[in-house]
This record gives structure tokens, C-alpha cells and sequence, in this order.
């Protein structure tokens, strides 16, 4: 009988043992190790002094373990430029590779940060114009090599870039009659307020997966008189481009162009 419960209590205990192995592995492969996270650490920070990024001021965050990749990372930061960051990622204790081309010296950093501020600041003025709560964002046509790009730059919505923002509204309809009245509300805001936008897009749906999308809308198209039957026709000239596309698929010729002679993308208007 002693034995016996002699057995259960090592049964137990191995039992014990496993599940919490269990339990910390799987901890552990999403949240890292703290050895191989100070290793990171470490590399990143030798990563830095030893190149010209030394002399820059960068400050390290602590790293932080990607699960999906296996990786850490590190984020380096100055605190005297706000486009000036990048991150540093490791693999083994040793610096894998770095973002420092993308986001700073081809002013991945600064395209993000004006855009996102352009978003903030739309957000606001337009639920002040009662045009909604809406979701929006903000592109930039503009090459990444451009001079226009400045490091630490203030943001200036006049700034000579071509933009296009993309609209995600809460329409009254599923429909291109409430869509083409939402955005001549948006063009007449946008008039009102100075913002220069080249195209605009647009799209919702609701509980029944009714959905009005229109992209690459030319801005300047939204003030005509003739606006709803401009997007009618570009409804019609979509289903053809569909039509065509479906066809070079099944008979594997070459494929529709997808911009225009002037290579502006072309208008497309989806009502589902």
C-alpha cells in the first residue's frame, strides 16, 4: 500500500513537472526569453556605437519579442527629431537587419507622420462640418526621394504634394444618389477649408453587405452640375473594363491597362 502511494505522489509530481514545462514553453514562444531578449539588447546597443549612427543621439527601447517571426526588436529614437527612428531587429543574439533606410533616409518616417496628421486634423474639421464620425485616410502620391520631404518638417496641408483620401462614411443609402450628395458636401467642405486633394474614395456597406465603393474620383469632377451622371458613367465604363478583364483571363491575352494616357488611375464606381 505504501508503495503504491509512493508511485502516485511521483506520478503526480511528474505530471506536475510537465504540465508547468507546458505551460512556460508556451509562454515563452510568445513572450520571449529574458536571456535572449538581453542579448538583443546588447546587440542592438553595440549595433549603434559601432557605425555612424553613434553620433546621433539615438535612444533604445527594450526589446520586445516578435512571436509570428521569432525575432526581437528594438526601437531606436531620437529625442530631438521626430522622423528620426527605425527599428533594429534580432535573430539569435545578433542583428538581423534594420529599417533605417526605409524610414529615415527615405523619409518613410516623415510621409507616415504627415499623413497621419493630416488624418487627425480631417477627423475633426469634418465632424465639425457634420459630415460624420467617419473613418479616413490619407495618401501621398508624391516620390519618397522628393525634396519636399524634410526630416522634422511641421506639417503644412498646403504642402505641394498630390494626395488622395480615401472616405469610409456612414451613408444614408446604398446608393450613387446618397453617395454623389455625400461627396459634394466633402467637395464643398474641402473648398471652404483649402484642402487641395487630387482623387478621392470612397466606401461603405451595411448589415445586408450593400455596398457603394468609388475610387480614384477626380475632386475636381465633384462641383459640376452633372456629377451624379458622371459617376453613372463611370459605373457603366467599370462593368465594361470588368467584362474585358474577365475575357483576357479566359482567353489568356494580355491584360486591360489600368490607367489612363495621362497614366491617372481609372475612375471606378461599384454599387452592390
Amino acid at each position: 500500500m505504501k508503495k503504491k502511494k509512493l508511485w502516485l505522489r511521483i506520478l503526480a509530481a511528474v505530471l506536475a513537472f510537465g504540465l508547468l514545462w507546458i505551460v512556460a514553453s508556451m509562454t515563452l514562444s510568445f513572450t520571449g526569453d529574458p536571456i535572449s531578449a538581453a542579448m538583443s539588447q546588447r546587440a542592438a546597443k553595440d549595433y549603434i556605437q559601432q557605425s555612424n549612427l553613434r553620433t546621433m543621439g539615438f535612444e533604445l527601447s527594450r526589446a520586445s519579442y516578435n512571436f509570428k517571426f521569432g525575432e526581437y526588436l528594438v526601437h531606436a529614437v531620437s529625442p530631438h527629431n521626430p522622423d528620426l527612428h527605425f527599428d533594429i531587429i534580432c535573430r539569435n543574439g545578433k542583428v538581423d537587419y534594420d529599417t533605417y533606410q526605409y524610414d529615415v533616409l527615405e523619409n518613410g518616417n516623415v510621409i507616415s507622420r504627415f499623413q497621419e496628421e493630416y488624418m487627425a486634423l480631417l477627423q475633426i474639421q469634418m465632424e465639425q462640418a457634420g459630415l460624420g464620425r467617419l473613418n479616413l485616410s490619407v495618401s501621398v502620391d508624391e516620390p519618397q526621394d522628393s525634396a519636399v520631404w524634410v526630416p522634422g518638417m511641421t506639417f503644412d496641408q498646403d504642402l505641394p504634394v498630390e494626395k488622395t483620401i480615401h472616405l469610409y462614411p456612414d451613408l444614408e443609402a446604398m446608393t450613387l444618389e446618397a453617395a454623389a450628395e455625400y461627396l459634394q458636401r466633402v467637395g464643398a467642405f474641402f473648398k471652404e477649408k483649402g484642402h487641395d486633394f487630387a482623387r478621392i474614395d470612397l466606401y461603405d456597406t451595411d448589415e445586408e453587405k450593400h455596398t457603394v465603393m468609388l475610387t480614384d474620383i477626380p475632386v475636381e469632377r465633384i462641383a459640376k452640375p452633372d456629377f451624379l451622371d458622371y459617376l453613372k458613367q463611370q459605373q457603366r465604363e467599370t462593368g465594361k473594363r470588368d467584362e474585358m478583364e474577365q475575357s483576357a483571363d479566359q482567353e489568356g491575352t494580355p491584360a486591360i491597362p489600368t490607367k489612363q494616357e495621362d497614366s491617372q488611375p481609372f475612375p471606378s464606381v461599384y454599387i452592390d
